[in-house]
């Protein structure tokens, strides 16, 4: 298997990014889990307001958080604002979590051991999952990998409107 978990159409601005952390939930009420995916390893994908800007692999020590801040710092700065992310690594959920209830990921050394076939397959649903053509109707579906929902760090700031009437020319 190729994807151990993954993300789709995360908001950038939910992230804080000053920890670098991804977490992702599963689950509701008390079968709620939440992991931290930053230092997951794995591919990703950014997006501006016409669809996919950019598209990379993170197979460093700084994971997939640590890689997509960096990008927030770099030529891609304020050129993105949601990404998706597809994790080589999966939840390890048998570890226990922190004092805060956060789960972490596992490494697999698996991607060499995987079959043609599942790795085939694996692929063909990351693209469908990353970049959503129109022309797909299928949902992707990978072997192992469940999808997770964003957990928000950070309040978006929201302007009303009545806060900038003023500046509306009648």
């Amino acid at each position: 298997m190729l994807i151990g978990a993954y993300g789709r159409f995360w908001e950038a601005d939910k992230v804080d990014w000053s920890k670098a952390r991804l977490l992702g939930q599963r689950g509701k009420g008390r079968n709620t889990q939440v992991v931290n995916f930053g230092a997951a390893r794995g591919v990703y994908v950014l997006y501006d307001e016409l669809g996919v800007y950019y598209a990379g692999l993170c197979r460093g020590e700084n994971g997939l958080g640590g890689r997509l801040k960096d990008h927030l710092r770099d030529k891609h700065a304020d050129r993105w604002s949601r990404f998706s992310w597809f994790a080589f690594d999966s939840p390890d959920l048998d570890g226990g979590p922190d004092e805060h209830g956060i789960h972490r990921v596992e490494q697999w050394d698996s991607i060499e051991a995987t079959e043609t076939t599942t790795l085939i397959k694996d692929v063909e649903a990351l693209l469908i999952a990353a970049m959503r053509p129109w022309g797909n109707s299928a949902n992707p579906r990978f072997q192992e990998g469940d999808e997770w929902l964003q957990v928000a760090e950070r309040a978006t700031e929201v302007e009303l409107f009545s806060d900038i009437a003023h500046l509306v020319k009648p």
